[in-house]
């Protein structure tokens, strides 16, 4: 089954592994790398790669086992307008640094690519992510 086709959540949903083409996680305030008061950790990147470090070597083995692809995306970048953004997955090419410029919009139209949905105007001009998997395995 390719990565991109539907796995319905059903009656006892992860249980089944089965899940939903596309799934949106992130972590709670106390973990997304702004904090909030009253956090245990007031270092907040620390939070925020403790919480990866949890959570992410589990849907990277569940990726991997289901020809999947996970992005990691931070919400806005440093002083430099550069935006943090990981792929992974079995067909994402490794140790690979692009030349091209990604944008949020970016990875809005690769997603509508990859669920084979119609693209936003807003994004029909944005860099779309598909260098970034080897060659034949970005839908």
């Amino acid at each position: 089954m390719r990565w991109n086709q539907r796995r319905r959540v059903g009656a006892g949903g992860r249980g089944n592994n089965r899940v939903s083409s596309y799934n949106f996680i992130t972590p709670n305030q106390c973990h997304d790398m702004h904090g909030q008061s009253g956090c245990p950790n007031s270092n907040t990147i620390q939070a925020g790669d403790d919480w990866l470090a949890a959570n992410l070597p589990a849907l990277i083995s569940y990726a991997n086992a289901n020809a999947g692809a996970i992005f990691v995306v931070w919400d806005e970048g440093s002083s430099t307008g550069k935006l943090p953004f990981l792929a992974v997955g079995p067909h994402v090419k490794a140790n690979y640094t692009g030349a091209i410029s990604y944008t949020h919009s970016s990875l809005v139209k690769s997603v509508e690519h990859i669920l084979q949905l119609s693209t936003l105007s807003t994004v029909a001009s944005a860099n779309e992510l598909s260098d970034l998997f080897v060659a034949g395995f970005y839908p």
